[in-house]
């Protein structure tokens, strides 16, 4: 942005420390360094039945997605009423893998795909479940903003969605909005 008003004016663009000059320069602005975070305190922020796992290349892999299935038939399974569950996947490729779909048809999981590319026009679950959470958590990023803290770390974001996904599932009641649903299928 600096180097484009600068060339609206016809002058060089900035330099390396220009940042840094630039704060030096304004008596109001200052620097600060985020305090570090104890480990042990983020384990215990995180409830002992949450997944968690990062790829390579961030996106999910069809072994993500089978331990993703497996982890949600293991908390569904009590809570069946009747012989089968519905999960309403968006049709991602980890969701169609052999292992994935013989694990469904194994546990009587009915698997329904929206069709690719559309579960942003679609959309099924976000006035119950998603409008809730969004809500939630963005309280959770204006207490953060108060706090005069401007970058949300992964542990801060980790201990903000905790929180926000607590507050929404307590209004939110699952067995009239979702009867196949539990707090610990839905897929974050």
């Amino acid at each position: 942005m600096a180097n484009h008003l600068l060339r609206v004016r016809d002058a060089p663009p900035v330099g390396v420390r220009w940042a840094h000059n630039f704060v030096k320069r304004q008596p109001e602005l200052r620097t600060c360094w985020t305090r570090r975070y104890d480990y042990q305190r983020a384990k215990c922020d995180l409830p002992a039945d949450w997944c968690i796992a990062t790829t390579d290349n961030g996106w999910t892999t069809n072994a993500v997605g089978l331990d993703w299935i497996k982890h949600f038939d293991f908390h569904t399974a009590p809570r069946t009423k009747g012989k089968y569950r519905l999960l309403i996947l968006d049709g991602h490729e980890s969701h169609h893998s052999t292992e994935f779909e013989l694990h469904c048809q194994q546990n009587n999981i009915i698997t329904l795909c929206m069709p690719p590319h559309s579960s942003h026009l679609l959309q099924p679950l976000d006035v119950g479940c998603f409008g809730p959470l969004k809500q939630a958590y963005g309280r959770q990023v204006e207490d953060l903003m108060r706090a005069h803290i401007n970058h949300v770390s992964k542990l801060e974001f980790l201990c903000s969605f905790r929180q926000a996904f607590f507050a929404s599932s307590r209004r939110l009641t699952l067995p009239t909005a979702l009867p196949w649903a539990s707090k610990a299928s839905i897929p974050w």
